[in-house]
């Protein structure tokens, strides 16, 4: 009994041990043609993600961009081109537009015949074909509008500016002598304009264009070569049915002097750079000034401290 007993166990214990081996030959054979694999494996993985990648890269590259770069410029410069500017002619704080289609500089000065100007700053609302730069005229004078950009390459220069002279304080325009040109607007706003003219404030006639007045019917007046002998002359504008109040017109110089003895027939110690005439008002400010020939004026004021002295055999004739 012992004996078979052991026999049976035996060849229980072979056929385990023969399915043991089986399955480990099984694995150790899946293990190895894995392995032989695995090269190829990881290369295709590898191509498949460069592929995949390359073509994300590619349709990107396609998709049509709303904030794309304009062009660089050479290095170093900023192209400029000035097209035109209105008005094209102006007096001190009026604003005057330069037209730079494309302009994207940085701007350093803007001038009027070498005069800076009061304010300036770049209007892009017009969109990038409109863009214009404004600039507030400061105390100019006629000739060139400049611009001045960091290594500009292109035209900064325009041609034909107009300066208006003339300063308006308490509704009086103080102009030059013997004649001058100048703007007078009107402050009230309205559909219809008409200009009119007195010459004691109360009588106003209307007036038309001619070789003197122009814009006779919109909201500025321009006044080109008005003559001394219209000083005192008053300017209101009759808007729809309102008036403006009268602008008076005078022509002032002013002779500063210096302690040591100033002429009177030297130009540069007058404001205007002219000698004065039979309806200019004249104020000597200061110093000590000497009269050579006979001139008429129509007005004379000393301030304190002005010493004014008529040479013997001259004579100055005052109107009123």
């Amino acid at each position: 009994m012992v004996n078979v007993v052991v026999i049976k166990h035996g060849k229980k214990d072979i056929s385990q041990k023969k399915k043991t081996i089986n399955l480990l030959h099984r694995q150790t054979y899946l293990m190895n043609k894995i392995d032989c694999f695995k090269p190829l494996f990881l290369k295709k993985c590898l191509f498949c993600f460069c592929l995949l990648f390359l073509l994300i890269d590619i349709s990107y590259s396609q998709k049509p961009s709303t904030n794309q770069r304009k062009p660089a410029s050479p290095a170093g410069t900023c192209p400029v081109t000035l097209q035109s500017f209105s008005p094209t002619s102006a007096t001190t704080g009026d604003t005057v537009k330069i037209l730079a289609p494309m302009f994207t500089c940085a701007i350093l000065s803007v001038s009027f015949a070498g005069v800076p100007a009061q304010s300036f700053w770049v209007d892009y609302s017009g969109g990038a074909f409109d863009t214009k730069i404004c600039a507030v005229v400061g105390n100019g004078a006629s000739g060139d509008i400049f611009v001045e950009v960091p290594f500009s390459m292109g035209s900064t220069t325009l041609h034909g500016f107009i300066y208006i002279p003339g300063v308006v304080q308490d509704s009086i325009l103080y102009l030059c002598p013997p004649s001058a040109d100048t703007v007078i607007k009107s402050t009230i706003t309205g559909s219809s304009y008409q200009w009119e003219v007195s010459a004691d404030s109360i009588n106003y006639l209307p007036i038309g264009n001619n070789t003197n007045y122009g814009g006779v019917a919109t909201a500025t007046l321009q006044l080109t070569g008005i003559s001394s002998s219209l000083a005192y002359s008053y300017y209101r504008c009759s808007v729809d049915s309102r008036k403006t109040k009268p602008v008076l017109i005078k022509f002032q110089n002013n002779l500063t002097g210096s302690a040591s003895g100033t002429d009177w027939e030297t130009t540069s110690a007058w404001s205007c750079n002219v000698l004065p005439d039979e309806n200019t008002d004249v104020i000597i400010n200061s110093g000590n000034i000497f009269l050579n020939t006979n001139i008429t004026i129509r007005s004379l004021t000393l301030k304190p401290g002005a010493n004014f002295t008529i040479t013997s055999g001259y004579q100055l004739t005052v109107l009123h």
